[in-house]
């Protein structure tokens, strides 16, 4: 990616807490960029 989005950082690990019982410092989170053919839906893909 060309820049890291940190703004959903927060959200992630308040939902994994709430949700999971999951403490913050214990979610690793890691963002990637796939191409669209590496994503599947409904029979096809995006790319």
């Amino acid at each position: 990616l060309p820049h890291s989005d940190q703004s959903q950082n927060p959200g992630l690990c308040e939902m994994a807490k709430a949700r999971l019982g999951v403490p913050a410092d214990r979610v690793y989170i890691t963002f990637m960029d796939f191409p669209a053919g590496n994503w599947g839906w409904n029979g096809s893909t995006f790319g």
